[in-house]
C-alpha cells in the first residue's frame, strides 16, 4: 500500500470514529471510546479505513486520484452525522469539485478552476487577480487560448455525470459499511458498529437532497464563474515585427480588463503525455519532477517527454555508426561549450535567431545562443577507439527519439524564486531530436563529442525578443512560471515500460 493511500485511509477512519461520537450518546461513548482506545483499536480503525478507500477510490477514472476518495468519503461522513452540515451549500459544492474527477480529461482541469473560485471566495479575493489567476492555470494545463476556453465553460453541463458518481459513492460506501460490520463487528468499538450500521439510512437520505443540492452547487460555481468572466475581455489579433519578420500576435490575449499582453500565436504544438516505448531505448519518463498544483495536491511530470508535441508521432531512431546524419545543437557561448553533448537536437541549423528562438521554443532563460556544433557523421567504434575511448564491441548506434517540438512560454522560475522572461508564447514545432547521454550506452559518443566537436558562431544577433514586444508583456503569476502539466491535472498513464535511470539526473529541457 503507498503511503498516500495509508495517509487516506488513516484520515477516513478519523472521519468514521467521529461520525460514531455524532451518532451515539455521550455518556455511553465515553466509556466505550476510553475502552476502545486503550485495547489498541489503531490497526482496526485503519483497516476500516482502508476498506472506504478502497470502495471508493476505483470509481475514478485518473490512476492515483487518491485525494478525491478520501475528501468525497469525508464530506459525505460528515452530512451524514449532522442535518446542519448536509444543507450547507459550501459542503456540497466541496463535494462537486471532489467528484468532478470523475469526468474524463477535464476532471482535473475543473476541479483546479473550480477550488480557485472557492478559495478566492472564502477570503474575499479580488476578483481581477483572481482571474489572472485561473487564466495562469489553464495556460499551465496547456491552453493556449486560455481566454476561449474560459469563457465557453459552463459548469452545469457536468451535473449529470457528478450525480452519477455520487450515486455511486453512496452505494460503494454501503456496501463497504455492512462489509466492515459484517466482518469486523466483533472488534470494533460498540459506538462504530452502530454508526456504521446505521449509515445506510443516512447516506440514502443524502442521496434525496443531492437531487437538490447538487445543482444548487454547480449554480454556486457558475455564478462565481461568471464574477471573474466580467472583468475578462477579448483580444484583438495584430502583426508585430520580431526579429526582422512579423508574426501574428493578440493584444491583451484577453487577459484582464485595462491590462495589457502580448502572446504569439499557437501552432498547436501542446506537450505531447504519452508515448509508446522501445525496447532498448532510454525511457523518456526516466526523469521526474514533481509540482505543487493550485488545490494542495502535487503532480509528477516528465520534462523530457513533455518537451516533444503532440501533433508528430514519437518515434525510436537508430543512428548506426559510420551513418551520415547531420544533428545540430545550438550551444550558450557563457557556458564555455560545456553544454556540446546537450540532450536535444535538430536536424538543421536555423536560418536566423528569430526562428531558432519561436520554432524551437528555447526559453530566455536556457540559453543566449552564440556558438553551434554539428554532428555529420555518427562514428564507428573503431574510430571512437583510436580517441582511446572505451566502446562496447557490439555498440550498435545512437538510441534517439525524435518527433515534433512542444511549445512553451518563455518564463523560467529560478531557484531563488525569481522569474527571467517575457511571457511570449513560443510555439515550437520543429524536428528534433533527443539523446540521453545519461544513459550508459551513450557514454561513448557523449565522450567523442566532447572532444572531436569545434564549435562554430552563429553570429546571430536577432535571438533576443525585442522590447517592444516585452514592454507589452505582462508577467505570469508566480506559479505559472513551472513547466505546464497535463490537460487532466492528474498523475499520468504512461503507455511505456520505464527504464531504470540514475536519480542524478538532469538531463531536461534546459539544456536546450
Amino acid at each position: 500500500m503507498s503511503a498516500e493511500i495509508k495517509s487516506a485511509a488513516l484520515d477516513v477512519a478519523d472521519n468514521i470514529w467521529s461520525f460514531a461520537r455524532t451518532v451515539s450518546s455521550a455518556a455511553v461513548h465515553s466509556v466505550q471510546w476510553t475502552s476502545g482506545a486503550l485495547a489498541g483499536e489503531f490497526n482496526t480503525k485503519a483497516t476500516v479505513g482502508q476498506i472506504m478507500v478502497d470502495a471508493a477510490i476505483s470509481m475514478f477514472p485518473i490512476a492515483g486520484e487518491v485525494t478525491a476518495a478520501r475528501d468525497a468519503t469525508a464530506i459525505s461522513l460528515r452530512m451524514s452525522g449532522s442535518e446542519q452540515e448536509a444543507n450547507n451549500t459550501w459542503n456540497w459544492v466541496s463535494l462537486v469539485l471532489c467528484l468532478l474527477a470523475v469526468v474524463p480529461v477535464l476532471g482535473g482541469v475543473l476541479k483546479g478552476v473550480g477550488r480557485l473560485l472557492m478559495r478566492a471566495a472564502s477570503k474575499s479575493e479580488d476578483v481581477v487577480k483572481l482571474g489572472t489567476e485561473i487564466l495562469a492555470f489553464l495556460r499551465k494545463m496547456g491552453y493556449g487560448d486560455a481566454h476561449k476556453w474560459l469563457m465557453a465553460l459552463d459548469f452545469a453541463k457536468y451535473q449529470q455525470p457528478v450525480k452519477q458518481a455520487f450515486n455511486t459513492l453512496v452505494q460503494r460506501l454501503v456496501q463497504a459499511s455492512a462489509f466492515v460490520v459484517k466482518n469486523l463487528g466483533g472488534v470494533l468499538p460498540p459506538s462504530v458498529r452502530n454508526a456504521l450500521q446505521a449509515l445506510q439510512a443516512k447516506l440514502q437520505h443524502l442521496q434525496m437532497l443531492a437531487e437538490r443540492k447538487i445543482p444548487q452547487a454547480f449554480v454556486e460555481l457558475n455564478a462565481r464563474l461568471n464574477q471573474v468572466r466580467a472583468e475578462l475581455v477579448s483580444g484583438q489579433w495584430a502583426k508585430v515585427h520580431v526579429g526582422g519578420g512579423a508574426v501574428k500576435v493578440q493584444t491583451t490575449e484577453a487577459r484582464i480588463a485595462r491590462k495589457s499582453d502580448i502572446v504569439i500565436e499557437s501552432k498547436g504544438h501542446t506537450s505531447a503525455h504519452s508515448y509508446t516505448h522501445k525496447e532498448g531505448w532510454p525511457s523518456l519518463i526516466g526523469y521526474k519532477k514533481t509540482e505543487n498544483l493550485p488545490d494542495g495536491s502535487t503532480l509528477d511530470f516528465f520534462p523530457n517527454l513533455e518537451s516533444f508535441s503532440i501533433k508528430a508521432p514519437i518515434r525510436p531512431e537508430l543512428l548506426a555508426p559510420g551513418q551520415s546524419v547531420p544533428l545540430v545543437r545550438v550551444l550558450d557561448t557563457s557556458r564555455g561549450g560545456k553544454d556540446k553533448a546537450g540532450g536535444f537536437w535538430t536536424v538543421a541549423l536555423p536560418p536566423n535567431g528569430k526562428t531558432w528562438r519561436l520554432d524551437c521554443a528555447i526559453k530566455s532563460a536556457w540559453n543566449s545562443n552564440g556558438q553551434y556544433v554539428r554532428l555529420d557523421r555518427i562514428p564507428t567504434v573503431a574510430e571512437m577507439r583510436a580517441k582511446n575511448i572505451s566502446v562496447p564491441d557490439d555498440w550498435d548506434g545512437v538510441r534517439a527519439w525524435s518527433g515534433r517540438i512542444a511549445e512553451q512560454v518563455d518564463m523560467e522560475k529560478l531557484h531563488n524564486g525569481s522569474a527571467v522572461g517575457t511571457g511570449v508564447l513560443l510555439p515550437g514545432g520543429d524536428v528534433q531530436l533527443y539523446i540521453d547521454f545519461y544513459d550508459p550506452h551513450h557514454r561513448p559518443l557523449k565522450e567523442w563529442i566532447e572532444r572531436t566537436l569545434v564549435a562554430q558562431p552563429t553570429n546571430w544577433k536577432d535571438a533576443t525578443i525585442p522590447q517592444a514586444l516585452t514592454d507589452q508583456v505582462e508577467y505570469l503569476h508566480a506559479w505559472e512560471f513551472a513547466t505546464k502539466t497535463t490537460r487532466d491535472g492528474y498523475t499520468r498513464r504512461i503507455s511505456a515500460t520505464a527504464a531504470k535511470q540514475t536519480n542524478n539526473q538532469t538531463n531536461h529541457p534546459h539544456e536546450r
